[in-house]
């Protein structure tokens, strides 16, 4: 289904961002603001964006979550970073053949957001027991830590490095 907006809603929210927050507002839609990719999607959209955009334009709005595509996107609202997240039921596979749609039991996850002064991280969570391919534990983390930040930029992030992990 798609979502919607009516005059009310508008200047509802028209009126509470009127008072900037304190270290600003971050909105939270569920049907996004942006257009997917997928195709016949479209008739998903949320609709009344244009009056969004301008009850959004000058305020102090950082961000805008949403979700309901069920496939993780990112974009820009009106100015405004828009972070989509997938679903924890099951995922679209946004690279299926055109004419397509293809549910697939992958990718479910959530996004954290983590909200700096300066700005904001979007990270996608997985759900579920993928594979590991790769890591290090406790130890490797634990030898990090103890050297300072210019030894540990150099041990772990240059390419010359000769640094060795201790054995896990």
């Amino acid at each position: 289904h798609h979502g919607d907006l009516d005059a009310a809603q508008l200047d509802w929210l028209r009126d509470v961002l009127a008072t900037p927050a304190p270290l600003g507002t971050i909105l939270a839609l569920h049907h996004p603001p942006l257009p997917s990719h997928i195709p016949f999607f479209d008739i998903l959209e949320l609709r009344h964006q244009d009056a969004l955009a301008g009850v959004i334009a000058g305020t102090d709005v950082r961000a805008i979550l949403a979700g309901h595509l069920h496939h993780s996107s990112h974009g820009t609202f009106a100015g405004v970073p828009v972070s989509v997240a997938a679903a924890s039921c099951y995922s679209l596979d946004g690279g299926a053949p055109d004419g397509t749609l293809i549910g697939v039991d992958g990718r479910q996850g959530f996004d954290l957001v983590d909200v700096y002064p300066h700005g904001l991280v979007h990270t996608h969570i997985l759900l579920g027991s993928p594979s590991a391919i790769s890591g290090f534990g406790v130890e490797v983390e634990d030898a990090l830590a103890a050297l300072d930040p210019v030894a540990r930029r150099e041990a772990f992030s240059s390419k010359s490095s000769t640094w060795k992990p201790p054995a896990q």
